[in-house]
């Protein structure tokens, strides 16, 4: 009746003792599959830790069975089937619930670490649903419960990445935690519901979009000053990687260009400026004009910035004093100014694959009032429109296309 095999030959203790060496047996093989040998089946913590929870299931599982087999083969030697004995009401709730309670005794370990674990499986999937983590709206849960539970989650979410952004970071990543933070407010102040007397997200929302422009200031001055301690210090006989620093943080602050006032553009300008000069750039540049076999093919694939530090470079080689690149946002049409024969010039470099049109000529013309210059000049490696040609002779603007730089690269007076 009770027992799942006919077992009755076998004395007690043997059956006793197989058991319990089966359940050691059972140990063993978890201790080795959580050790070394675990790690090198299972390379993925994560897939590594749900293969051993439903090892540990499944182990469990084998305990309750053995220990079934046994209160049922005791159950059935006190009360046989053809001894004409009544067992009494209790016997069969014990014979289902005792093996189940020394399994939970014996396995609890386990299978709290498994509860754990689907726990947390669940509400990960929760907050998958909710959105919180793309670029789909937020979705508000629906109980109590897990709007506590998402509260709880994006606090500390937003506590790490300020954190994060606080500490000595690059720029780009400062701006990308900066955004996480802001991100983590605008989805709690959506949750009205959870009152907590000792934070205000929409208070702190608003505080942090405020000192995001001076935070990000600080945090260009301070990579510029650890860029300029590195380019003096050491890579002070490498130009190479001076240069490399140095592109690297203006290409960083280009990225971040649409996200500046017009203040901190300014600031990013100069401390891009500062550091060029730091890493000897724009002598470099100078010397790179010299350099006669380069040419005027070489600077077809130059960037803004650099032609224009070119160009200046050719106006000292051709006499030119006082050449100063002007910043890069705010600069009115003007690039680089210069001095010869006590007449003042303002330049506006202009590295094209087309041809110009009337617009240099019409900005330059504009911007030279401003920086106190006489003549306006617009440089190109490349030609200019009729149209243009015609509005500089009637505006006084000189026009240095691609062939006035080659006879200035080859020593012709300007």
């Amino acid at each position: 009746m009770w027992p799942l095999f006919e077992l009755k030959e076998w004395p007690l203790f043997i059956l006793g003792l197989q058991c319990y060496r089966s359940y050691d047996i059972l140990k063993q093989i978890m201790k080795q599959m959580e050790g070394d040998m675990g790690n090198m089946i299972w390379r993925k913590k994560s897939n590594r830790d749900g293969w051993i929870h439903i090892f540990h299931i499944i182990v469990c599982a084998l305990i309750y069975v053995l220990l079934y087999i046994l209160i049922s083969i005791v159950v059935s030697h006190f009360f046989p089937e053809d001894g004409g004995k009544t067992a009494p009401s209790w016997v069969t709730p014990t014979v289902i619930w005792a093996p189940a309670i020394l399994t939970i005794f014996l396995c609890r370990k386990w299978l709290a670490a498994a509860l754990s674990a689907l726990k947390e499986r669940l509400i990960d999937m929760a907050f998958d649903r909710l959105n919180i983590d793309s670029d789909k709206p937020f979705r508000i849960p629906r109980t109590k419960w897990m709007q506590k539970q998402v509260w709880d989650m994006l606090i500390d979410d937003a506590n790490s990445y300020t954190e994060l952004a606080s500490g000595g970071t690059y720029i780009a990543h400062f701006v990308s935690y900066y955004d996480r933070v802001i991100e983590d407010l605008q989805m709690l102040c959506q949750l009205e519901k959870i009152k907590d007397d000792n934070f205000y997200p929409q208070s702190e929302l608003m505080r942090l979009k405020e000192e995001f422009q001076p935070r990000l200031c600080d945090r260009i001055i301070q990579e510029k000053e650890r860029l300029r301690q590195d380019i003096k210090g050491r890579y002070k006989d490498d130009p190479v990687n001076r240069e490399r620093l140095v592109r690297t943080f203006e290409s960083n602050l280009r990225d971040l260009s649409d996200r500046y006032i017009p203040r901190t553009a300014v600031l990013a300008d100069d401390a891009v400026q500062e550091l060029k000069k730091a890493a000897g750039m724009y002598t470099e540049l100078a010397g790179y004009v010299e350099a006669e076999k380069q040419g005027i093919a070489a600077v077809d694939h130059m960037e803004g910035h650099d032609f224009e530090y070119w160009c200046a470079a050719l106006l000292e080689k051709c006499g030119y004093t006082n050449v100063e690149v002007t910043k890069g946002s705010g600069d009115q049409g003007v690039d680089v100014v210069g001095t010869k024969d006590e007449i003042r010039y303002a330049v506006q470099c202009k590295c094209y694959s087309s041809k110009l049109g009337n617009k240099p000529v019409q900005e330059v013309f504009a911007g030279k009032q401003m920086y106190g210059c006489q003549i306006g000049v617009v440089m190109t490696n490349n030609t200019f429109t009729q149209g243009a040609v015609e509005l500089a002779e009637t505006t006084g603007v000189l026009l240095w296309d691609r062939e006035k730089l080659e006879s200035m690269l080859a020593g012709q007076k300007v």
